[in-house]
């Protein structure tokens, strides 16, 4: 007998995981009314956003990329934190270049290159593009530039060539290579690794992407040689008792803020003058995507679909009147079976290490 041939290719959409856990509750379809519906998916909201509360989950880990700010000591991070996992400060060699670049009928960068942020390089027209090149082939790794133009959504994407004429493009990993519908906010850092290991070049350029993004900026950073140090968290006492919270330097440690919305990383020492071309390099956890539509899928790996339904079949028999309380002993020994299995193989294989931590309540 022939298999599928296909791995993971089967779509679970919301609908299918609303629709078993109702039949597990033993109700027929013509018992479930649009109101039971919306039921379903403000529990399934609950669910995943309780699962935060569980433990790690390994597919919403992202690393994101922030600017610092000479003697701004707050970073706010993106909406959904849920939790910084670690932090890394990293420096490295920012490429100049007496050989500046730009598209027809614009100025050569030089405010872009210079060394004041505040400096600003506007061009006149979209769709514009500028860099530099450099006097021998290099492999950068990291990207940036700090915006100076309206706050508003614009379009950007990060290129090299190694004869100026042929040019390709970089973006950061496992995402497109083109920045689509990216907020920017005037006086703030984009930054954006390259993916993988790029091939040397000595051609690189920024470029506008749709008829309506004007290319303003403050800075266009090529950077080579990444180096990164890990900085150590404190909790709120430690902060609160520093004796000193305006100095500025290299910033060595921070305290994890966790406001409602967008929890606030406070480094100390605040950034200087020197570190103004740094970025803080955060591996956080997130919230899972909103539940959406019911032709979508939910952000789950397939292994914890069976927990989820489950779940929210036990979750179901307690607010829908039709249902048969005396189902609720077996579904929540079902649910609470299939969650274990499911935070169970909730690893990523590597070994196991102990570290003993004496935390404070602050912490």
């Amino acid at each position: 007998m022939a298999t599928s041939g296909t791995v993971s290719t089967t779509v679970f959409e919301t609908r299918k995981v609303i629709e078993h856990a109702f039949r597990k509750m033993r109700m027929v379809p013509a018992q479930i009314t649009s109101e039971y519906v919306e039921v379903a998916q403000d529990l399934l909201y609950l669910i995943l956003s309780g699962l935060s509360s569980d433990g790690i989950k390994l597919w919403n880990i992202e690393k994101n990329i922030l600017g610092l700010y000479r003697g701004e000591q707050s970073l706010l991070t993106p909406v959904g934190t849920i939790e910084v996992l670690d932090i890394t400060l990293r420096t490295g060699t920012r490429q100049i270049s007496d050989t500046l670049l730009a598209s027809a009928g614009e100025a050569l960068p030089t405010e872009a290159f210079d060394d004041a942020l505040s400096s600003t390089y506007t061009q006149v027209a979209p769709l514009g593009w500028a860099g530099l090149q450099t006097d021998s082939d290099i492999s950068p790794y990291t990207f940036g530039f700090f915006w100076r133009g309206l706050t508003g959504t614009w379009s950007f994407i990060w290129e090299v060539s190694t004869d100026g004429i042929a040019w390709s493009s970089v973006g950061p990993p496992n995402k497109t290579n083109q920045y689509i519908d990216l907020a920017v906010e005037f006086n703030q850092w984009i930054w954006i690794d390259a993916e993988g290991t790029p091939d040397a070049a000595s051609f690189f350029r920024l470029r506008a992407l749709d008829p309506v993004t004007v290319m303003s900026v403050g800075a266009i950073v090529i950077q080579t040689n990444p180096t990164e140090i890990n900085l150590a968290q404190i909790n709120r006492n430690d902060y609160a008792n520093l004796p000193t919270k305006n100095n500025r330097g290299r910033p060595t440690q921070y305290w994890y803020d966790r406001q409602r919305v967008n929890p606030v990383v406070t480094l100390w020492p605040a950034p200087d003058d020197a570190h103004k071309w740094a970025q803080a390099v955060i591996y956080r956890q997130r919230q899972i995507q909103d539940v959406g539509t019911l032709t979508q899928e939910l952000e789950l790996p397939q292994r914890w679909y069976l927990a989820v339904v489950y779940e929210l079949s036990k979750m179901l028999i307690t607010e829908i009147k039709e249902a048969d309380l005396n189902l609720l002993p077996v579904v929540s020994t079902e649910a609470d079976v299939a969650m274990r299995k499911a935070w169970d193989g909730e690893s990523d294989g590597s070994d196991a290490s102990f570290v003993v931590m004496i935390r404070p309540y602050t912490a």
